[in-house]
């Protein structure tokens, strides 16, 4: 079974990030199961250590995010997040993981059953693969799972004891007519017998793109969501998209073969806001060329520790137009986002980066800079939390004004979900 030492990056769903620090003195690998284990006062940051199906007291809670954390280091967990690149083969799409209890820190496909120990379960299989399978940890949406107990020669299996702790075991859903772009859902929390679970009790909710939940929406619904009538909605942030949120105001430098910022810059990438000073000097990544009365697009790219680069849609360009050229534009690179790009009108010779300059009319016809537009950092995200009436009562009001269709997911305290039929906007 393929574990954290070699798991591929693990997604953030929506703002669900926490910056922790690593005491354990080893590293925290991407998809390692944590709990948060004591807090530093001289740091001010939450201490994590691997969680293990052992002790009610080591429960998995966050999930490690895409970047190892070293000991002695701070770093990022999820509370819900997509691990990719895991050995998933002989489980089907649907079926639950669960915190090992042999091995603080790794997950299992099996429920522990031995005793002493618990059965959470952190996440659920969403593609089935030898090598690239995917998993959707969320272990803060879970309450445990008990495994049946003994107590004075009376036993109790897991639907008396969803009777005995009074959380919600399923829901039932009705979904309203669409008017003036929004729909209502009303959502009836129901108890392991079946009936309207008679307290207020809390689910954690995300918007699906499909009927089994597998899938997030593609995006939020543009008008947002609010609570109704019955209920409390405590939205999660949504994750920061990869994005320019203010452009470097790109220009042409002193030294003319190079190129600058003149301001500082601010970029979301992999759901963190990063900045980078203006900065003189920068040079292209390799000796891209233009043909002579040609023209050519160069983008302007950069990665999470401020480090610019350029790419083009060949070493050597001849477009016959600057719009053609333009719709050679590439496309950033993974793990980077495009920050501009530079149009070039060749002269009569060759142009060459970082030989000929970049004045206009002297090496080359004309160089234009422009900067990727800005873009506002989004304010309706996909998930979050529902707390019902005491009656077990919920509902929301979704506003949409194009067409999807978006289905509600419910993570229900025992592990199960509890997805509602398609809500489609028309």
């Amino acid at each position: 079974m393929k574990q954290p030492a070699d798991l591929g990056p693990a997604v953030a769903i929506d703002g669900s990030l926490v910056r922790v620090y690593n005491g354990t003195g080893g590293t925290l690998n991407p998809g390692t199961l944590v709990y948060i284990s004591s807090y530093n006062a001289t740091l001010g940051y939450c201490q994590v250590t691997k969680a293990r199906a052992n002790s009610l007291t080591t429960r998995a809670m966050l999930v490690i995010g895409d970047d190892a954390i070293a000991n002695g280091k701070f770093g990022f967990a999820v509370r819900e997040g997509i691990v990719k690149g895991l050995a998933t083969n002989g489980r089907t799409v649907g079926d639950k993981v669960y915190l090992s209890s042999a091995t603080a820190g790794l997950w299992t496909a099996s429920a522990p059953s031995t005793a002493g120990t618990f059965a959470q379960v952190v996440g659920v299989v969403t593609k089935v693969h030898a090598s690239a399978g995917i998993i959707h940890f969320y272990p803060a949406a879970q309450v445990l799972t008990a495994l049946p107990l003994t107590l004075n020669g009376l036993t109790a299996d897991i639907t008396e004891l969803n009777l005995v702790d009074g959380q919600a075991a399923s829901a039932t859903f009705t979904i309203g007519a669409e008017g003036s772009n929004a729909i209502n859902v009303g959502i009836q929390l129901k108890d392991a017998i079946g009936a309207d679970l008679a307290r207020r009790g809390q689910v954690g909710f995300y918007l699906a793109g499909d009927a089994n939940g597998d899938t997030l929406a593609a995006a939020a619904p543009n008008g947002g969501y609010a609570i109704g009538t019955d209920g409390l909605l405590i939205q999660t942030p949504p994750t920061l998209t990869d994005a320019v949120l203010v452009d470097g105001n790109l220009a042409i430098s002193a030294t003319a073969e190079k190129f600058k910022t003149t301001q500082a810059m601010a970029y979301a990438l992999n759901g963190v806001l990063r900045t980078k000073a203006a900065t003189d000097n920068l040079v292209f990544t390799a000796a891209h060329v233009i043909t002579a009365s040609k023209f050519g697009i160069i983008a302007l790219q950069i990665d999470a520790a401020g480090n610019v680069s350029t790419k083009v849609p060949s070493a050597t360009q001849a477009y016959n137009d600057a719009p053609t050229a333009l719709a050679a534009l590439p496309a950033a690179d993974a793990g980077k986002v495009r920050i501009g790009y530079i149009a070039i009108a060749a002269g009569v010779a060759d142009w060459t980066a970082n030989t000929d300059d970049l004045t206009n009319g002297s090496d080359l016809t004309t160089a234009a800079f422009t900067d990727t537009t800005e873009s506002l950092p989004g304010t309706v995200g996909k998930s979050g939390v529902l707390v019902s009436e005491a009656d077990g009562d919920i509902d929301i009001t979704i506003t949409e004004t194009s067409t999807p269709t978006f289905y509600l997911a419910l993570v229900l305290p025992n592990g199960a979900l509890a997805v509602s039929g398609a809500i489609t906007f028309a």
